[in-house]
C-alpha cells in the first residue's frame, strides 16, 4: 500500500524556532534582572531643605530641642505620606539656627540632651 506524500510533506514544512531551547530562558531572566535592579534607577531626594519647626518654638538661649523630621517616604514601590523619618536637635542662638543629629556619627547610638541646670549632651557608654 502506498502512502500519500502530501501528509509527509506537512510535517517537514513545520520548522521549530532555531535554538528555542537556549533562547527560552533569556526572556524571563532579563525581566527578572530588570525588575531586581529597578530600585537602583530611582532618583534620590537628598539635599533638600525642610521646614521642621517655627522659630517661636526654639528657645533663644541655645538650648537644643528635639524635633521630628516628617516627610514623604518612598521605598522601591510604595510611597508613604507624612512619615517620621528621623529627628534632629535644633539649637537657636540669636538669628542663627543649628541642626544636630540625634544619632552619633562615630558609634551609631542615640544622643540625648539633659535639660538645665546641667545642660549636657549624653551618650551611652559601651
Amino acid at each position: 500500500m502506498r502512502r500519500s506524500t502530501a501528509r509527509r510533506g506537512a510535517a517537514s514544512s513545520v520548522k521549530p524556532w532555531p535554538c528555542s531551547a537556549r533562547r527560552g530562558p533569556v526572556v524571563p531572566a532579563t525581566v527578572g534582572v530588570v525588575t531586581f535592579l529597578n530600585p537602583l534607577r530611582q532618583k534620590s531626594q537628598s539635599g533638600q531643605f525642610m521646614r521642621l519647626a517655627s522659630l517661636d518654638v526654639l528657645p533663644d538661649d541655645g538650648t537644643p530641642r528635639k524635633v521630628p523630621v516628617i516627610a514623604d517616604r518612598t521605598d522601591a514601590w510604595n510611597t508613604y505620606p507624612a512619615e517620621p523619618i528621623g529627628a534632629v536637635f535644633l539649637r537657636r542662638t540669636g538669628a542663627k539656627v543649628t541642626a544636630l543629629q540625634v544619632i552619633c556619627p562615630h558609634a551609631g547610638c542615640s544622643i540625648n540632651f539633659e535639660a538645665p541646670p546641667r545642660g549636657q549632651v549624653l551618650l551611652p557608654v559601651s
